[in-house]
């Protein structure tokens, strides 16, 4: 299994053993390894070694990034097999008209993306760079050396632009008066 290349598709998370399933649906309600540990009966170490071994199998950079790929799959999944169902018994609330026109699907418009940093949709350019500043505190996240310095520069960035433009205002208003 730790040979193996990551399997492709819905094949990589079928492959999972129920252990594994538990441990990265546990650690996507953002529980550590530690806590997990303590509601499964397994010790740290053992937990840190499934979500480890999940994570290379469905092929992800993290056990975050692994356990919110798995739950949507077994999402989409779950949804799947309740899809027949659930056509044959819509009905809406709008009489006369099918409950496919009342609520056509939202499109996601091109400039909302996915932050990988919280997890939240963030507006972003076009170009792929966040507009917004990123989010300061909150929860422990998982993010890879690379993406904290990006980050951390992001930050200094946004402070050094926010001094540039004190400093210039101050200089223009002194400058006026002065």
């Amino acid at each position: 299994m730790a040979d193996d290349p990551p399997a492709s598709g819905g094949e990589r998370f079928e492959r999972l053993t129920q252990v594994h399933m538990t441990c990265l649906r546990l650690a996507a309600t953002g529980l550590t390894s530690k806590e997990i540990a303590q509601r499964t009966d397994l010790t740290y170490r053992t937990v840190q070694q499934y979500l480890f071994l999940a994570t290379n199998e469905i092929g992800a950079a993290n056990s975050r990034e692994a356990a919110r790929l798995f739950v949507a799959w077994e999402e989409l999944n779950r949804v799947q097999l309740n899809a027949p169902e659930l056509v044959e018994n819509a009905q809406s609330v709008i009489v006369g008209q099918p409950a496919n026109e009342v609520w056509p699907e939202a499109e996601t418009p091109e400039h909302v993306m996915c932050d990988s940093a919280m997890g939240t949709d963030v507006p972003m350019a076009r170009s792929g760079w966040s507009v917004a500043a990123p989010p300061i505190g909150g929860r422990v996240n998982g993010l890879k050396l690379d993406e904290r310095i990006y980050a951390i520069l992001r930050v200094a960035a946004y402070a050094v632009i926010a001094m540039s433009v004190f400093v210039l205002v101050l200089t223009g208003i002194l400058h006026l008066y002065g």
